[in-house]
């Protein structure tokens, strides 16, 4: 499987998940280089790797791709499964985005964001103190995913945030 994670940071959580995983491809976007480099992913991935009792970089493949406000440059056509984790309410420009994602799934892949909106029309901020940005209003999200070609498959709310996921 070929795995993405949108705003990954220095991808500790793809380390942790790595942990538990044999075969896959992950790549780990943002648009933070001093935070996603391979110097901090060397890092994660050395501390992941003491759970196991062999590297997690012989059973897994790990790729950084730095993107911009408006283009992830992950490969197109390539993912079976792109994750975004408290990311999309602080894209400068979420449209161009979620139609760059769309480029980069396979037919049959999926698209999950876990994130917080706000639902009553006013404006409201993220709880995060290192973020603080002011959430996506709900509507205005479910908006721009059906006008990029996504179909909404499941809503979960067992994680803090809603998990929405999505196909072509």
């Amino acid at each position: 499987h070929t795995f993405a994670e949108i705003g990954a940071s220095s991808g500790y959580y793809n380390g942790a998940m790595a942990v538990y995983l044999d075969s896959v491809t992950f790549y780990l976007q943002d648009v933070d280089e001093s935070c996603l480099n391979d110097e901090n992913l060397d890092k994660v991935l050395r501390y992941y790797s003491k759970f196991r009792q062999t590297p997690i970089t012989e059973t897994n493949t790990f790729h950084i791709a730095i993107g911009t406000d408006t283009r992830t440059n992950l490969p197109e056509t390539s993912f079976d499964i792109i994750y975004s984790n408290a990311t999309f309410h602080v894209l400068d420009y979420p449209d161009s985005i979620i139609v760059d994602l769309y480029g980069r799934l396979k037919d049959t892949g999926t698209l999950s964001i876990r994130d917080e909106f706000a639902h009553d029309g006013s404006t409201q901020y993220c709880e995060n103190k290192k973020c603080g940005n002011p959430l996506t209003n709900y509507l205005s999200f479910l908006e721009i995913m059906d006008q990029s070609g996504f179909l909404l498959i499941d809503k979960s709310d067992q994680f803090g945030y809603p998990v929405y996921k999505f196909r072509k």
